[in-house]
Formats: structure tokens, C-alpha cells, sequence
């Protein structure tokens, strides 16, 4: 699967010369979450028997792709100086242990 599209969230605000991170998350098609787990379950997951098929009718959905490894190229121009590239690896991504999603924090730039 190849991204469709990303949403970056960066600081609003920023002092002179003040170090800023960014945040990415790459998209692509809504996908529903299939139902597993429980709900003792102690690590947080997109899965859970309340997800999808329950009763109450909740059905989650993400258009986060599943999983995804590469590299993006930043162009900030020439007044942005910080990393050249942003890397996802398969393994320092996500928001909770196990997630394979490429949602990422990068630093360095000012």
C-alpha cells in the first residue's frame, strides 16, 4: 500500500532559533478494524471486541495505512535547517507498542 495523502501537525508558535518537531501521519483508503481482544486487554490496539460487531453497532475505521516503510524528502527551503529526510522503519513508529502504523515525531529543525 502507497500513501494517498499525510496530516503533519507542527508548533504554532516558535521562538528565534528554537529546536521544533513535526509530526506525520501517512493516509491512504479507510479501512475498517476488524473485532479482537477484550476489554481487560492492558495495551491499547485498534482492536477490541467493541470495535466492530458488537450490539451497540460501534464500528471503528482508520485511514492511517496499516503499515508502511520509507523515506520522505523535506524541502523547507533554504532558510529551514535540520534532517533532509524523514525515515520510517518499521519499528520507531505508531502510537502504542505493537503499532506498525507510520505515525511519527521527528526533531531537529529551526
Amino acid at each position: 500500500m502507497s500513501p494517498t495523502d499525510m496530516a503533519i501537525v507542527t508548533p504554532m508558535v516558535v521562538s528565534i532559533n528554537e529546536q521544533i518537531w513535526i509530526k506525520v501521519k501517512l493516509l491512504g483508503a479507510v479501512r475498517e478494524i476488524a473485532a479482537s481482544g477484550n476489554w481487560n486487554t492492558k495495551i491499547p490496539r485498534l482492536h477490541g471486541q467493541y470495535n466492530l460487531n458488537h450490539s451497540r453497532g460501534i464500528q471503528y475505521r482508520d485511514n492511517v495505512l496499516p503499515e508502511w516503510t520509507g523515506t520522505l524528502l523535506v524541502d523547507g527551503g533554504p532558510d529551514l535547517e535540520g534532517p533532509p529526510d524523514l525515515t520510517f522503519d518499521g519499528t520507531h513508529q505508531g502510537v502504542f507498542p505493537g503499532d506498525t502504523r507510520p505515525i511519527a515525531v521527528f526533531n531537529g529543525w529551526k
